[in-house]
């Protein structure tokens, strides 16, 4: 939910073209003897951070060796690392906007959205036809709500790179952040039309034929679940259309129970639509009482799970047992007007 052109540099010496020669050559040199390309550098996924600390100590003008140490870092959860791995890479060689974005990335991640800005702005100044660098910024506008930037960043995205899924996809939820679903769903149709394996744009395609009622919902949860079968959120949000929308239970039973059984046996949120199911469109209120119990086993805050338990406890006359799980639901949320209506029926 980021073609390239690299800045040309200006009033360069002769002596600068053959200092820059000298280090070329040796960077080749030195990843020759140790028996490895850049590439395969980038594309080993044996080497450890300490093999790149010794090749880095044999060859420290290498900017590929910092960018795959930041891979690692970032891999072993180390961000400051991969920070400052990044920024050495940035040092050696600027003229890679791919280490900019990254950067910014990770300085999100960080929850530092100045920084992030400011070196996508340069980088923008830098790469003024690399379409990715003002999608990222078009990206990290939405992320900070400021959709009137976004959609300028985006556009500008565009111009330069007709086929950008991402940006069609960040200007459909900008438009969507601003309550105009009929350019959402245009910009996530352009999005799936330059990228048609697009898994997040097909996934909100869904939701907002959900919202709509509209009968194509699941269609698109259907694309998503094909582009990226291990995910749970399109077939849950599948189930969710049968559930509520379409009113047909047997499919949608058939979704929860496909996660539950092939793909994770703690999703509570499974769990609970199963019980709700059961104990509002059965004759078989007790039948629910296992779903509810597996969904605050798996996620105890699921405070409905509690109320739905004492819904369920009542109907078949265990007052006690209905009271114990309504007090349950006013311990994980107090003064929830749910449970105290439903004790106060008791």
């Amino acid at each position: 939910m980021k073609t390239l052109k690299h800045i040309a540099l200006l009033s360069i010496m002769a002596g600068v073209f053959f200092l820059s020669s000298c280090s070329n050559n040796k960077t080749q040199q030195n990843n020759k003897e140790n028996g490895l390309t850049n590439k395969q550098i980038l594309e080993s996924t044996n080497l450890t951070i300490k093999d790149l600390d010794s090749l880095i100590r044999l060859n420290p003008k290498n900017d590929t060796l910092f960018y795959k140490r930041s891979k690692l870092q970032l891999a072993g959860k180390n961000i400051d690392e991969a920070i400052n791995d990044l920024n050495l890479a940035i040092k050696v060689d600027s003229s890679k906007p791919e280490y900019y974005i990254e950067l910014a990335n990770l300085y999100i991640v960080k929850a530092k959205s100045e920084k992030s800005r400011d070196i996508l702005e340069t980088a923008a100044k830098r790469f003024k036809k690399d379409h990715n660098v003002f999608t990222e910024l078009g990206k990290l506008y939405f992320l900070v709500q400021d959709y009137k930037n976004a959609q300028k960043y985006l556009d500008q995205a565009i111009e330069l790179y007709p086929y950008d899924a991402k940006a069609y996809y960040y200007k459909a939820m900008a438009y969507l952040e601003t309550q105009d679903t009929a350019k959402a769903k245009f910009y996530f149709n352009k999005a799936v039309e330059s990228d048609p394996k697009m898994y997040d744009a097909y996934l909100m395609l869904g939701a907002v034929a959900t919202e709509q009622k509209d009968t194509l919902a699941p269609e698109y949860f259907k694309a998503a679940i094909r582009i990226d079968s291990t995910n749970i959120e399109p077939r849950f949000s599948l189930g969710y259309y049968y559930q509520t929308v379409a009113k047909n239970y047997p499919k949608a039973v058939e979704q929860y129970d496909y996660i539950i059984q092939n793909m994770d046996s703690t999703y509570a949120h499974a769990y609970f639509n199963l019980g709700y199911m059961v104990l509002f469109y059965t004759d078989h209120p007790e039948a629910s009482i296992p779903y509810f119990k597996n969904t605050i086993k798996y996620d105890s805050t699921v405070v409905d799970a509690y109320v739905n338990l004492g819904i369920a406890y009542k109907s078949i006359g265990k007052i006690d047992s209905a009271k114990f799980y309504l007090n349950k639901a006013l311990e994980v949320k107090p003064n929830y007007d749910r449970a105290i209506k439903e004790l106060n029926s008791l």
